[in-house]
């Protein structure tokens, strides 16, 4: 288990502060207009001209998703110093990395989303594989997920700052449920913001999905030393695969494949650590608090 050498109560609260607070208030324009379907608010809003209020739109569609990297690097600094900070932002580049780690992180969103829109292609669910005509499309849509929209944006912040602080009150498996409930609920604006893929889609469903994920992250982060990387591999691919495979996380061989997947990684792994032997001593240094 990779975790901080005590529970730290009040970092977590302030980095799920900052983390909530940044991201939903750079989407608050876009959801008001959203749900109003009336800009003239943005008048109210700002007091400024409707362009520079367009703007500030522009601009949290693409610093929204940084609230969680913001956060742990913020709470970092501000307990730990430049040398904590330093030594966060090695865990993303760390060298001792077990190569087969890095690997089944990218190959596993393949298996999780690829294979159940494979098999229901014969019971009359046809693929739709524009991005077939066009595969540089891919590399933009993995860039964007590795940086913006998921990967790094997000991992920093869930499995790299609050993850192993939560493993040091609670096993691996309550911790995974725990962050797994938060991190669905920080995308909760997202069902009122038009254009979001969770527009109009089943709240508890993509809760359902993110605690099973949630397992499965914490599993790639305690077996790969801790390993920011691992963890942002692994979203910026299964948001790729998502992409490229539209319609995969809808149907029922994807839940039986993420279940039952996320049920073996349990037995075999146990709840305690979701890790092999020799993984359970792991720490992080930083355990100051705040006050």
């Amino acid at each position: 288990m990779y975790r901080a050498k005590e529970f730290e109560g009040k970092n977590l609260f302030l980095f799920f502060t900052i983390a909530f607070g940044w991201t939903w208030l750079l989407w608050l324009p876009s959801v008001i207009i959203s749900v109003t379907d009336n800009r003239s608010l943005l008048y109210w809003m700002y007091d400024v001209e409707m362009s520079i209020g367009l703007g500030l739109i522009a601009i949290g569609g693409i610093f929204s998703t940084f609230g969680p990297l913001v956060a742990a690097f913020a709470v970092t600094g501000l307990t730990e110093g430049r040398e904590g900070v330093r030594r966060f932002w090695r865990r993303f580049w760390d060298v001792r990395l077990p190569g087969v780690w890095l690997l089944v992180s990218f190959m596993l969103p393949f298996f999780l989303i690829a294979v159940p829109r494979f098999i229901v292609v014969p019971l009359g669910y046809p693929l739709q594989l524009f991005w077939a005509s066009q595969p540089a499309v891919l590399v933009g849509w993995f860039l964007n997920n590795l940086t913006r929209s998921g990967g790094m944006s997000e991992e920093f912040g869930w499995r790299g700052y609050a993850l192993p602080r939560l493993q040091a009150r609670w096993n691996a498996l309550i911790s995974s449920i725990v962050l797994g409930v938060i991190w669905t609920v920080w995308h909760l604006p997202l069902w009122f913001l038009a254009g979001s893929s969770q527009q109009g889609s089943s709240f508890w469903l993509f809760l359902a999905s993110l605690v099973l994920t949630s397992v499965l992250y914490t599993w790639l982060f305690n077996n790969a030393k801790g390993s920011i990387l691992v963890a942002v591999v692994f979203h910026a691919v299964g948001n790729t695969v998502t992409q490229m495979f539209p319609g995969s996380t809808s149907n029922l061989f994807y839940w039986l494949v993420l279940g039952l997947t996320v049920v073996f990684v349990v037995a075999v792994f146990g709840p305690r650590t979701l890790a092999r032997k020799g993984r359970e001593s792991l720490q992080i240094s930083g355990a100051a608090t705040l006050g």
